[in-house]
């Protein structure tokens, strides 16, 4: 399925250093996780828009926050890590929208790991 969102929606919400063009492939994979986890959950495609524009948003700005701490003669910069504020989309704002506009609940439940138990009851 062809992107829902451009380059240009996601740095109206973001800012960045990255072009247009440079911020396609997240996009592109958000397109991926959104198709083939969200559609058929009884989203509108207004709703998958947006999720697919947050969740773009949201992997610009992990790439973009690789580093904790950065000087340059007086200029500084200084980022979160993921520890400081939560892990997976509750990293930043944008994944954070993302998981509020997922009505279905399958983006929060990404990356959490499932364990089952079998209870075997002693041999006869």
């Amino acid at each position: 399925m062809a992107n829902r969102v451009t380059g240009d929606e996601v740095k109206n919400i973001l800012e960045t250093i990255r072009t247009s063009d440079q911020i396609e492939h997240y996009i592109t994979a958000a397109n991926l996780i959104v198709t083939e986890d969200l559609v058929g959950q009884g989203m509108s495609d207004e709703r998958l828009k947006l999720i697919e524009l947050y969740l773009s948003a949201h992997f610009v700005a992990i790439d973009d926050q690789r580093f904790s701490s950065h000087k340059d003669g007086e200029a500084s910069a200084s980022f979160m890590g993921a520890s400081s504020i939560g892990k997976g989309l509750e990293l930043t704002f944008q994944g954070q929208q993302a998981l509020v506009l997922d009505s279905s609940g399958i983006l929060r439940s990404k990356g959490k790991k499932q364990v089952s138990f079998d209870v075997m009851g002693p041999e006869d």
